[in-house]
């Protein structure tokens, strides 16, 4: 509420201005001969309101009470709105309650129009408790509002009572005030002799006016109309709002679902899945009507106004008109709606009683479309009566979203939030399907190098081919449109999102959902994804994201013969009726759609890397075939709600190369078999099949004489072909797996569904992403995004394996099955004083480069720069060309894919370095770069690197030496210096000695 302290900052924050001596002054109308203000004394805590005003008492012009606080704020408000002091009184004296002659109060604000009629009452409260409990006993009998008018009330004047509330505080101010009118509906003032209703009209005390209010206004109220920034004086009959009055307006996620369901619970609405898809209907009418406000400037349809200025037939008709537009302007499906006026023009032609027949016909067209079930009958609805009880929630439920834009797309963050909390409640997760929760959606969308990929020019193509109800979808569209993509050409990239969802309701969500994010162009088709379809071509995706069925049994059943036939799985399933692979089915489909080159994320059963039989074997085949495994997330119970079952999430990337991999491999492996080592050395590889060898225990000899294991070897050289290391990342198994994801699941009565941890998916603290910040390094996210890139970020929540050492080569049954619990353990490292732990990977102090293939042609005889290739010890030729200019810092040298080498070059000393070596500059005064080549290359003797496991720049990066003191370092250095410099004397000794050898001999 607003109190005495928080004054200061209140009226600053509404425009006045320091006289002199604490007294603080606005003027309204200034410069103008209707200029007057409003002072603040703050030194002697009071109000000096305009002369104008009528003050019956002065109770309210003090700072005795927080309640005068608020009579304050009123009247600022009312004067910046237009409002003259001559229009205000205060504190009038109104005798109430039984003995009325005895009992007195005063109202604290009314308002005369210009004529001097009494034209509203406004009942001021501290914000909280004390006008929530007012508004309870204004529900029950009335309370302070009718007891004043039915005082006060001459000639039906007073048409409008407020009871009002605003609060300020940190900074921010909140008003809240609910808005009764005194008037009668126009239309029931016609009908009064037809149809029997209590009327304003017709009222005389207290009593009888809440009669009417709760017997014929259904105790109606509407909580905006009278202080918005588009308000004028004595215009509240006539507001009707526009998107622009509520645009702006915060959009409570949590506080929406609630009310929607305790509005479900009042009402004993047990349909919770027809409550869902009554709602879905009218979030689409909703959407459709801020959009035409916002193209038209035309009032709000979606809004109830009250029965005192509106007519339940008429909304509800409103509502289906916005519902067929929105079916056949955006979900692009006709939808049957006949207008009132099209029954009129049927009768153009009558020449006799054409008015009788007309009315007749109105009379059963209304029962047909109001008294017949519809699109918004949270009940059932066969009659007049049904059609009112049903009312009761449908304008309960149309008021709860009416004064809220779900256009805006500044609120886009919490429309997700609201459709998932709304889907857990309102589908049943049936089929294999389980719904992706935001916070998981988030991370797989901003764990793929998508911002990358449009920075090079691309719009890039994507599908959710199990699309559910949109969410991958619209955070994909929310993201891009943040990366400051020119508007003119967002709909473009929109236009490249696909989705694909067999079950029509979902679909239905999808499209609203794609509409709610202002992404009309989002193309959502209803079918079945393993279905071959004219829309959704092969090998035209850049990306995929999705979380496909799984175990859904008979899934083959319902697929064409043809369409079974373009799977190679089909080849192993025995029984298509019983066969309930359905994921692994979709895992082929991904290699289909996907693009050379083109990168997924994938949720899966953890069946699909370890299961052993036919269809799950094979499948593995296919991802080794055409994929490199990126990264593996596992996602253990309690990540998908009420599911225990634990997921595997592939980030993927299909392999571009043009060679046939499978046949290459499988043509080497002939080769050996048949003792043909010829195209060894051409193809570089037989150090492969000596760690195949070596794996195994046996000889090469051993492996080439076993003809069994052929498709092992096969199998090991594609796993070997991948040059990224896999990123293995695994959720907690434990209670910790509610703090580690950021969220946990509750099934408590009203607050079923997702609850995060740390109060919103905002504000959500996880180690898998930062919600403010996708490039934070020390997230999840950004390491798998960057092993994309082929670069490496070291972090403690991410474990790392060659995809080779993950698979059991040697096991009896030969299955491919992916073991992720063989990653490569972190060794703990014991400091002593002064030493620190670095990575190569530490762009701060270390620059790490790659050099550039050169042809033989452009090596020069007599060339003035050496050339070192992968043998780092000894030049292969020499060059006049520079690729490097500056060398006045010394390099470490490595080769990338031959022998293990590491080399050193002093500073000022020029080389040209080939794509097959590395090189590294130190950019610390703190690290000798002499001290570090034997520490480098010891640490790639540790991991193996070799001509089959490349010293890539990706994993050089992630190698971490001990760096001591520098009084250390230049020790050891200088110890080096002299060994090699005897080693230099003592070569030297050698070439005399030998020289003298060959001189001998020839004398």
């Amino acid at each position: 509420m607003i109190v005495k302290n928080s004054l200061p900052e209140l009226i600053e924050s509404i425009g006045y201005s320091e006289l002199n001596n604490g007294i603080f002054e606005k003027k309204f109308n200034e410069n103008t001969n209707r200029e007057f203000s409003i002072k603040v004394d703050m030194e002697n805590e009071k109000f000096i309101y305009p002369d104008e005003i009528t003050i019956h008492r002065e109770t309210t012009t003090n700072f005795s009470g927080n309640e005068n606080f608020v009579v304050f704020e009123i009247l600022n408000r009312l004067f910046e709105l237009g409002y003259m002091p001559k229009n205000i009184e205060l504190e009038m004296l109104v005798k109430v309650g039984r003995g009325q002659e005895n009992v007195t109060a005063w109202a604290d604000v009314l308002i005369k129009d210009n004529s001097g009629q009494y034209y509203a009452i406004i009942e001021a409260k501290t914000h909280g408790t004390e006008f929530d409990n007012a508004w309870k006993k204004t529900l029950n009998d009335g309370y302070q509002l009718f007891s004043y008018v039915s005082q006060l009330r001459t000639n039906n004047n007073i048409p409008y009572g407020i009871l009002y509330a605003s609060d300020f505080k940190d900074g921010t101010f909140e008003r809240k005030y609910h808005l009764l009118t005194f008037k009668d509906n126009e239309e029931f003032l016609k009908e009064q002799k037809k149809k029997k209703r209590k009327l304003y009209v017709n009222s005389s005390n207290q009593k009888e006016l809440y009669d009417v209010w709760k017997e014929t206004y259904d105790l109606d109220y509407s909580p905006i109309g009278m202080f918005e920034d588009n308000s004028k004086p004595f215009g509240i009959r006539e507001k009707q709002f526009t998107i622009e009055d509520i645009y702006n307006n915060p959009l409570d996620t949590d506080g929406l679902i609630h009310q929607f369901r305790t509005i479900l619970r009042q009402h004993n609405v047990s349909g919770r899945e027809n409550a869902f898809d009554r709602l879905l209907n009218l979030l689409l009418a909703k959407v459709v009507d801020e959009k035409q406000s916002e193209q038209t400037g035309r009032p709000l349809d979606f809004y109830w106004r009250g029965i005192a200025f509106d007519d339940k037939k008429a909304l509800v008709d409103r509502l289906q008109r916005l519902y067929r537009d929105g079916m056949r302007d955006y979900l692009k499906e006709d939808v049957t709606y006949i207008d009132k006026n099209d029954v009129d023009n049927a009768f153009v032609l009558f020449k006799n009683d054409k008015d009788a027949t007309r009315d007749l016909i109105h009379h059963y067209f209304e029962k047909l479309k109001f008294y017949t079930d519809n699109l918004f009958g949270f009940i059932d609805v066969y009659n007049e009566e049904l059609f009112d009880k049903n009312f009761e929630i449908l304008s309960a439920i149309v008021r709860l979203f009416q004064n809220v834009s779900l256009t805006n797309t500044e609120q886009h963050q919490f429309l997700g939030d609201l459709f998932e909390k709304l889907l857990d409640q309102g589908i049943k997760q049936s089929e294999g399907q389980f719904f992706t929760p935001l916070p998981i959606v988030r991370f797989l969308v901003s764990s793929l190098p998508i911002k990358d990929m449009i920075a090079n020019g691309q719009i890039p193509k994507v599908i959710d081919y199990a699309c559910g109800s949109g969410h991958f979808l619209t955070e994909y569209a929310s993201e891009i449109s943040k990366l400051g993509i020119p508007s003119e050409i967002l709909s473009a990239y929109y236009e490249n999102i696909y989705g694909i969802e067999k079950e029509s309701r979902l679909a239905k969500v999808s499209k609203v959902s794609a509409l709610m994010y202002g992404a009309t162009e989002i193309q959502i088709f209803f079918h079945d994804a393993l279905s071959k379809s004219e829309e959704v071509k092969d090998n035209s995706f850049d990306i995929i994201i999705t979380n496909p069925p799984y175990s859904v049994t008979g899934f083959l059943e319902t697929l064409s013969e043809e369409d079974r036939n373009n799977y190679d799985l089909t080849k192993y399933v025995s029984n298509i009726s019983t066969n309930k692979a359905i994921e692994a089915f979709f895992l082929e489909r991904a290699k289909q759609l996907l693009k050379p080159n083109g990168v997924a994320a994938i949720i899966l059963p953890s069946s699909v890397l370890q299961k052993n039989e036919g269809v799950y074997f094979n499948v593995r085949k296919q991802l080794l075939e055409s994929f490199d495994i990126i990264a593996i997330f596992e996602a253990g119970s309690g990540t998908f709600g009420k599911t225990g079952t634990t997921t595997n999430t592939l980030f993927l990337r299909k392999k571009t190369s043009k060679v046939n991999l499978l046949n290459h491999y499988t043509n080497r492996v002939e080769a050996w078999y048949k003792e043909d080592f010829n195209k060894d050395e051409v193809f570089d590889d037989k150090d492969k099949l000596e760690s195949f060898a070596d794996l195994l225990g046996k000889s090469i000899d051993d492996v080439l004489e076993d003809e069994n294991l052929k498709e092992r070897l096969t199998y090991y050289l594609l796993a070997e072909s991948q040059e990224n290391d896999v990123q293995i990342i695994k959720t907690p198994t434990n209670a910790e797996i509610k703090k580690y994801l950021g969220y946990d699941w509750s099934n408590r009565k009203g607050s079923e569904g997702i609850q995060y941890l740390s109060g919103g998916i905002q504000t959500i603290e996880t180690p898998l992403y930062n919600p403010t910040d996708y490039e934070d390094d020390s997230k999840v996210n950004k390491a798998i995004r960057q092993n994309f890139l082929n670069d490496i970020i070291d972090n403690e929540n991410v474990k790392t394996a060659r995809l080779s050492n993950l698979i059991g080569w040697n096991n009896e049954a030969f299955d491919l099955a992916i073991n992720i619990n063989k990653t490569q353990q972190p060794v703990a490292v014991k400091l002593k004083q002064g030493e620190k732990l670095v990575s190569l990977g530490d762009s701060s102090l270390f620059e790490l480069n790659i050099g550039k293939r050169i042809t033989n042609n452009q090596l020069v005889e007599n060339g003035e720069i050496p050339v070192y290739s992968a043998n780092v010890t000894k030049p292969f030729g020499f060059i006049n060309e520079k690729l490097i200019e500056d060398f006045s810092r010394p390099s470490v040298i490595w080769g990338i894919d031959g022998d293990w080498q590491v080399g050193f070059i002093k500073k000022n000393v020029a080389f040209y370095p080939t794509d097959h070596i590395g090189y590294l500059r130190v950019k610390s005064v703190n690290i000798l770069p002499r001290y570090i080549v034997s520490l480098i290359e010891e640490q790639g003797k540790y991991l193996g690197f070799s001509r089959s496991n490349r010293a890539s720049m990706q994993k050089m990066k992630k190698i971490q030496i001990v760096i001591p003191p520098l009084e250390e370092q230049e020790k050891v250095v200088a110890e080096i210096e002299r060994i090699e410099s005897e080693q230099q004397k003592a070569q030297q000794v050698i070439n005399d000695l030998q020289a003298k050898i060959v001189e001998t001999l020839r004398e």
